[in-house]
């Protein structure tokens, strides 16, 4: 049974005893209460998904509920089965690469309080403990949005009309000060009721990596809730730590969670049609490549250090993209026109070719272009 004045951290383990240890341990620090000054509890339950056993052991002394999982059934059935064995009415679904900044959960708590018809908020997402880099934000995943990347991909006028679009849209989300309704948010951290999941269901488990967050999302704005991103709030999400010990097992999940995806919302005729729309638009034509627009630094094994050919006093924009259209990507404001990339963003990265991009903020005129390969 829940229990009013209660907010429950759920977070799911699989070979991340660190990083769960950090979360756990900054959610510990953080101070709740409610509207009217009465203090919030906070439970944290921790259900780890059939990790090896000496990652499960480094959870023993954890000040948390631990939940030990037999087999790995996926992140959303973890999240479900935290879910029926939690007492708040409040819920945090977190990942367990996230880092709570002071202060955070209130901010969320309080948005969430605050806010109309509020289903469900994320936190401002940074891609690293010093706050340099911010995550981009989570777009809706539709038909219309597959078909207009591949387009974008496929023929360099509509793709540099589409990323300037989506700029537009990233620059106003990053430097917000207030509550942004969003139409999708990043399931690394979202703040709910339980009611909520009540009336719009827990994480479809068809989806065991990937996507069960722009389905549970979908589904909440299909019962009339909104969702909000709260950009006083501070998490950092390392990002994609789980997958990365097997990516090419997590590539394959990712396609796989696509197509059932767009199956479950569209139907496999739709999906099939959109299909073969986009491979007809790759191959109708040769297209320019984007990777001659930058210079290439060639194999790197040690951060870069960017300098731009400019010297105007003006706030600037880094991207940094794994795209070389440049979407999506995290985001660096700066004062001056070079970077050097800390070494906890570039261990971060995993291999392969990283595209950076300078622009001058108040235009978003390019004014620098690097690739490299990691």
């Amino acid at each position: 049974m829940s229990r009013p004045g209660c907010l429950s951290a759920l977070i799911v383990n699989y070979n991340t005893t660190a990083l769960t240890r950090e979360c756990v341990a900054s959610l510990r620090a953080q101070q709740l209460c409610a509207l009217d000054g009465s203090s919030i509890d906070l439970e944290i339950i921790v259900v780890d998904n059939a990790s090896r056993l000496a990652d499960r052991d480094g959870l023993r002394d954890l000040d948390a509920t631990v939940i030990c999982s037999e087999d790995n059934r996926g992140y959303g059935a973890a999240l479900n089965l935290a879910t029926a064995q939690a007492r708040g009415e409040l819920l945090l679904f977190s990942n367990p690469d996230t880092w709570y900044f002071p202060d955070a959960l209130q901010q969320m708590l309080m948005a969430y309080l605050r806010l109309p018809r509020c289903g469900a908020v994320g936190p401002r997402l940074w891609w690293d403990h010093g706050r340099e880099f911010l995550l981009p934000p989570s777009d809706a995943v539709t038909l219309s949005t597959y078909l207009q990347d591949t387009l974008a991909k496929g023929w360099p006028r509509w793709g540099q009309s589409w990323t300037s679009r989506w700029l537009q849209r990233a620059v106003q989300y990053w430097q917000g000060e207030e509550a942004i309704p969003q139409l999708m948010l990043s399931g690394a951290c979202l703040l709910t009721h339980r009611e909520v999941v009540k009336k719009c269901g827990g994480f479809d488990e068809r989806f065991r990596l990937y996507y069960e967050d722009s389905d549970w999302c979908r589904r909440l704005r299909q019962h009339g809730y909104r969702l909000y991103y709260a950009p006083t709030a501070d998490v950092a999400h390392l990002y994609n730590q789980s997958a990365r010990q097997d990516s090419a097992a997590a590539q394959a999940r990712f396609a796989e969670s696509a197509v059932q995806y767009f199956h479950k919302h569209y139907g496999v005729w739709s999906w099939k049609l959109a299909t073969a729309i986009a491979t007809a638009m790759r191959t109708s034509r040769k297209t320019e490549s984007l990777e001659s627009e930058y210079l290439h630094l060639g194999m790197l094994s040690e951060p870069p250090h960017l300098v731009g050919e400019t010297s105007e006093p003006e706030p600037y924009l880094f991207l940094l993209s794994p795209a070389a259209s440049g979407v999506p990507a995290i985001a660096r404001f700066s004062d001056i026109p070079s970077l050097s990339v800390p070494l906890s963003v570039w261990q971060q990265l995993g291999d392969g070719r990283f595209y950076v991009r300078l622009l001058s903020l108040s235009s978003l005129q390019v004014l620098g272009q690097w690739s490299w390969e990691k």
